[in-house]
């Protein structure tokens, strides 16, 4: 959905039934850090409360759109910079013949009903703009770096439209600035989740923020409460001094999930962690509770075992009483990890 250029465009698409041709290899393993360390729960600060038409207002007070400069987002940082493929991986089974080249008919699985152009570059200032976004009862709410936004499903611009540092403006360290918006409708409590990542000028001990509303349609009037907790002292502390980066979002019956790759302030990769967020928490006026789960790699070396980029999955099951997290294997493409 997103673009070099900064502009994002809206999709509403009709799915019928793909079959991808390849082969996921599935590592299952329970939840914890590959350094064995027992994950500690913690108690962070309580969330602070705004109003959609607060948020909006705030941002219109502060734009300068005649002075405007496009800004660059945080420097891009790869994981697995400096390391080489691994060697091809040995057949497991007759499963492992190369897919058919047959096409698949695209257009008959995929009807497009209407579009509609998000958010721009000059609506938002940064590039790239890590597009993200989520459709709800009748809205999308869309978020770019520098932007968020919501529409009617027909591309009419609803109450929200603010600068993305406007939103999170409650909940921002001294001199940050947001990255990395994540959208997600929770079709269980019918609300919107919107997290990102603070960027402070020293590139180190960052935020996680989030952004949770109060009702499924967002009009001037709805409610938004905000919370922040720093990756590296939330909880059991690691990662000190460090910069959370590339954050993902997964929502399901009993929590919210937030994944972080973790580098120094000069760029070089750590680590990757999860974030639990007990879902409880903040649903009202907090305080968020968290659970970090730290190094999921289990040592970070070309051939290790571990998750790269953590995804925490969104799950509408209201009866679900297990949370899941998927990602990439650090040291074998190809491999898909769940926890």
């Amino acid at each position: 959905m997103g673009s070099t250029s900064g502009a994002c465009r809206l999709l509403v698409v009709t799915v019928g039934a793909i079959v991808l041709a390849g082969l996921l290899i599935f590592h299952a393993t329970a939840a914890g850090s590959a350094s064995g360390a027992p994950p500690v729960a913690a108690t962070g600060a309580p969330g602070t409360q705004r109003t959609t038409g607060e948020i909006t207002a705030m941002s219109r007070a502060t734009a300068t759109w005649g002075t405007k400069q496009f800004r660059v987002a945080p420097p891009v940082r790869r994981p697995r910079a400096g390391l080489t493929a691994p060697a091809a991986e040995q057949p497991i089974g007759p499963q492992r013949a190369a897919p058919s080249a047959r096409a698949l008919p695209i257009a008959s699985l995929l009807a497009v009903s209407s579009s509609f152009d998000g958010p721009t570059l000059a609506d938002a200032g940064y590039f790239p703009p890590d597009s993200d976004a989520a459709a709800g009862t009748s809205q999308v709410l869309v978020a770019i770096n520098g932007r968020i936004r919501v529409y009617a499903k027909n591309g009419t611009v609803g109450a929200l439209d603010s600068t993305l540092d406007s939103f999170f403006s409650a909940v921002l360290s001294t001199g940050a600035t947001t990255s990395d918006p994540r959208v997600v409708f929770d079709t269980i409590t019918k609300r919107w989740f919107v997290s990102a990542i603070d960027v402070p000028p020293s590139l180190a001990s960052n935020r996680v923020l989030l952004a949770v509303s109060d009702t499924d349609t967002i009009t001037s009037g709805t409610v938004w409460t905000f919370f922040q907790f720093q990756h590296d002292t939330i909880g059991s502390a690691g990662d000190t001094g460090d910069f959370g980066d590339f954050p993902t979002l997964g929502v399901d019956q009993n929590a919210v999930y937030v994944g972080l790759a973790i580098f120094t302030p000069a760029g070089t990769f750590v680590n990757t962690s999860i974030f639990v967020i007990q879902k409880a928490s903040v649903l009202g006026a907090g305080p968020i509770v968290v659970t970090p789960f730290r190094d999921l790699i289990a040592v970070v070396a070309p051939g290790s075992a571990g998750i790269v980029n953590p995804q925490g999955a969104t799950n509408g099951d209201s009866s679900a009483t297990a949370g899941y997290i998927v990602g990439t294997d650090w040291g074998s493409f190809g491999v898909l990890n769940v926890r």
